[in-house]
């Protein structure tokens, strides 16, 4: 999902059809990803419904 809710996927997200993406984990758990093609982190958050 992204920011406003709706469906997307890594490929949308980079911008690019290629996506090269990392992982990685801070001191308290949180999960992120970082893609290579634009630079860009994301933090991985749990869905929920409004």
């Amino acid at each position: 999902m992204d920011e406003a809710g709706q469906p997307t996927d890594m490929r949308e997200l980079a911008g690019r059809s290629r996506v090269d993406l990392r992982f990685g984990q801070d001191a308290e758990g949180g999960l992120y990803v970082l893609s290579k093609a634009n630079g860009r982190v994301w933090r991985i958050t749990a869905a929920t419904e409004e």
